[in-house]
């Protein structure tokens, strides 16, 4: 540049603001970004919830002596299951607002949803007949490690012309032989089926910051209600679905990567993860920290 256009320590002069541009339209100029913030940050909150199973919780113990195959049913079946209970357990089970006022106020019922769990379990398709937000949101906690697939090509292939224009009428085909089942062992399935579906130490009602974290997800995903259906219309949903599910996957892993947190406080014995030290598998996170 010209010499004389700069001063003696180099700057040169450039148009510049005190308007702060953090945040800004310029930066985030999609509509539905706090449509997916806000499937996003519920989901996350619920997609472990499967994990306080007994036999999940077994499975993680340091001090087991037996490793065995795999769950009968994976966590993440299992906890799209309890929120499928969660939303299906009130007044109004066909409104979003229903079940997302019960989270605001925190009126749900955990004995309410563990009996209705190990009622409909053996339905083949348990996620039939939920309102909107709620179908979305069961999508993502069940597809948060692997998207449904049918090991029998003959049966896969008898899909390949089937049309599904809503997640809704997707989660009507979805049962557990989808990849979210181990069955290896028939004999073993059958005793160990009924710990999947055994929640000893309850389903976190007694953290009152998941409750609170809870809460206020559930406040700000109702206000984007108008939003989805604006969505749903349009048939944007679909992107907003894709950018959710990998927000959620990724989330879900950068923080399963990390330590447990050393000033998390929980009374509630239930675990997420472990991980090794010196050779030897110790617990790490706390589910509700790691949720």
């Amino acid at each position: 540049g010209q010499k004389n256009k700069f001063n003696q320590q180099g700057f040169v002069p450039v148009n510049r603001t005190e308007k702060s541009l953090l945040g800004s339209e310029q930066e985030n100029d999609w509509k539905y970004l706090p449509l997916i913030n806000g499937l996003v940050r519920l989901a996350a909150l619920f997609h472990d919830w499967g994990k306080a199973s007994q036999l999940f919780q077994d499975r993680l113990n340091p001090h087991t002596k037996t490793r065995l195959k795999g769950d009968p049913l994976r966590h993440e079946w299992v906890s799209s299951l309890l929120f499928s209970a969660l939303v299906k357990s009130q007044t109004d089970p066909q409104r979003d607002e229903s079940w997302l006022n019960a989270l605001v106020t925190s009126s749900w019922h955990e004995s309410m949803l563990q009996a209705w769990v190990k009622e409909n379990n053996q339905h083949q398709t348990p996620f039939k007949q939920l309102p909107d937000a709620a179908s979305l949101l069961v999508w993502l906690i069940v597809s948060h490690h692997r998207l449904p697939f049918l090991a029998n090509e003959q049966e896969r292939l008898a899909y390949e012309s089937k049309h599904c224009d809503s997640v809704a009428k997707l989660l009507e085909l979805l049962d557990k032989q989808w990849g979210y089942q181990n069955d290896f062992d028939e004999a073993e399935y059958s005793q160990r089926i009924h710990q999947c579906l055994e929640f000893p130490h309850g389903l976190l009602s007694e953290s009152k910051i998941w409750r609170q974290a809870v809460s206020q997800a559930a406040e700000h995903l109702k206000h984007q209600l108008p939003l989805l259906n604006e969505a749903l219309e349009n048939g944007c949903w679909r992107l907003v679905a894709q950018h959710a599910r990998l927000c959620l996957m990724l989330g879900d892993h950068n923080y399963s990567s990390k330590g447990a947190d050393p000033d998390w406080q929980s009374h509630i014995p239930l675990y997420a993860n472990t991980h090794f030290i010196n050779g030897a598998m110790q617990y790490k996170q706390k589910l509700d920290e790691h949720l």
